[in-house]
């Protein structure tokens, strides 16, 4: 995390006092490891490896879900060669060809990649401020900073082969942006900070889709956006996932209550389209206050 990111940062402990960089241990482009501390209630928070850690006191859902994401890491240690094999994945991602891997599971990527960089595609990224919800292992946030975007990637999942650590094939090649662990129902920043929020294949996990999106409203500039990608829409057909028989919060959602959620949320949709996979992608932006 840099320094620089630390006069955006509320503590998440009072969501009232800014974290100052405390003692800094190691520090190249950004903090390596070292504390953050509340300038108000006084509380500390680590920086290990690069990522800030700001998932104070996790609830009872996001324990679950770190716990069934977790369950998709390796169940042993991987050899030099396989570790090598698995980061040369990383850097691939979201187009796998030629990568190991069932099909099917290598066509979702592709569609997905395909879907969420369409939306992306029109937008001149150059200096603006993203924040990207549920980045897990940050093929995105590091696609935008390749386009000059200011990037903070938050999840609430670290481990290297599915969370922010993962980041780390991209950081070596020279790609910067920052990592927060934090829960995106309460981001900790100030509001107003972000020129865009953007998602892929995330809002659909949120347990209260409707306060995400308050939260997506608050730290987005009065000119800001949000881009969301690959949001399965209802279908009495889903079949359950993996990822729900592994214990992860999956939900669909019918067109009427997104677009009702997103109303409510203060975010005026200016942009739609439902793909052939009944999957939502969509721009929006705050509404104005009127007088």
């Amino acid at each position: 995390m840099r320094k620089e990111l630390a006069p955006l940062l509320l503590c998440p402990a009072c969501f009232e006092g800014r974290l100052n960089p405390g003692p800094v241990e190691k520090e190249g482009w950004e903090i390596e490891e070292g504390t953050l501390r509340c300038g108000g209630c006084g509380e500390e928070f680590p920086v290990r490896k690069g990522i800030a850690d700001l998932l104070y006191r996790p609830s009872h859902e996001v324990e679950r879900e770190i716990e069934a994401w977790s369950s998709f890491c390796p169940d042993r240690e991987l050899s030099e060669e396989d570790w090598e094999s698995t980061r040369e994945w990383l850097r691939r991602l979201p187009f796998l060809e030629g990568q190991p891997g069932p099909r099917a599971d290598l066509e979702t990527w592709r569609r997905h990649g395909r879907a969420v960089l369409e939306l992306c595609d029109d937008i001149d990224w150059k200096e603006r401020s993203v924040l990207e919800l549920g980045a897990g292992r940050c093929w995105l946030s590091a696609h935008l900073a390749r386009l000059g975007a200011r990037v903070v990637a938050v999840d609430i999942l670290e481990a290297d082969y599915i969370g922010l650590s993962s980041a780390e094939v991209f950081l070596e090649e020279g790609v910067r942006f920052d990592r927060i662990l934090c829960d995106m129902h309460h981001l900790p920043f100030e509001p107003d900070c972000f020129d865009a929020v953007v998602a892929t294949a995330t809002l659909h996990h949120s347990h209260d889709a409707a306060a995400l999106l308050r939260e997506v409203k608050r730290v987005l500039r009065p000119q800001g956006m949000i881009l969301a990608a690959n949001e399965p829409l209802y279908a009495a057909w889903r079949e359950e996932t993996e990822e729900e028989r592994k214990g992860a919060h999956e939900e669909s959602y019918s067109l009427r209550t997104w677009l009702r959620y997103f109303r409510k949320s203060g975010l005026a949709v200016t942009e739609l389209r439902v793909d052939r996979e009944a999957a939502l992608r969509l721009k929006a932006m705050p509404v104005e206050k009127k007088g």
